[in-house]
């Protein structure tokens, strides 16, 4: 577990905006980060089967073929078919601006979603699609089932390592840390770095080790009483 603190530490006075009373103590504000990596529980994959087709319907209707091999191929390793998600469909045309904006085609682009909790099977299953039709891997995204302990964890450390800076902070000035006033925070970001495939140059085995840690990051601003001297 990683956490940094961000030495934008204030002294104050009663007469900033801060403090509205007049005879309010001085304090001193810190804010801090926490950084947790976590191993991936599960994957979310996206799974894009584009096709294109001289009109919108007939770029459509070429994407069935395709659709319904990459459906048969998640179904053969195990997925359930309520378990694969259409997530987008779209069709859009395609110009071209160099010559002066002419209409080349239509694409049509489908992108089915389905969750893996056995990542052994990550690269055999992006090979199998892949190899079924679909024409690119759209992202893949890493889950963990301990997203929340890791976000107490990382507010602990992170409060702590803000309150040791506050304390070294205000002995600097030559006095002592009081209580804590108040501390805030904004939402917690949890991501894991992506990855995407294209189908146009498979050639098998193309994803062994893609596994990517999830990381949950925190920040927080406290503030504290200086005790003067």
């Amino acid at each position: 577990m990683l956490v940094t603190t961000v030495c934008t530490i204030a002294l104050v006075s009663a007469a900033t905006n801060l403090v509205q009373t007049p005879n309010a103590s001085p304090q001193i504000i810190t804010t801090g980060t926490g950084t947790v990596r976590l191993p991936p529980d599960r994957a979310l994959v996206s799974i894009a089967i584009e096709t294109r087709g001289p009109t919108a319907g007939r770029a459509a209707a070429a994407g069935a073929l395709p659709l319904a091999r990459v459906r048969d191929s998640l179904q053969s390793q195990g997925f359930h078919a309520e378990s694969i998600q259409t997530i987008s469909f779209g069709v859009a045309p395609r110009y071209d601006y160099p010559r002066g904006g002419q209409l080349i085609d239509y694409a049509a682009r489908t992108v089915l979603a389905v969750r893996l909790r056995d990542l052994d099977r990550l690269g055999r299953m992006l090979d199998g699609v892949l190899g079924a039709g679909a024409t690119s891997i759209a992202s893949i995204e890493f889950e963990s089932d301990t997203l929340a302990r890791a976000r107490d964890g990382a507010f602990s450390e992170a409060l702590a390592a803000a309150r040791s800076e506050a304390a070294a902070l205000a002995k600097a000035a030559g006095g002592g840390l009081g209580p804590l006033i108040l501390v805030s925070t904004t939402p917690t970001s949890s991501f894991s770095r992506g990855a995407s495939y294209s189908g146009s140059g498979y050639e098998g085995s193309i994803a062994p080790n893609v596994r990517r840690d999830v990381i949950v990051s925190v920040w927080l601003e406290a503030r504290w009483a200086f005790v003067a001297p």
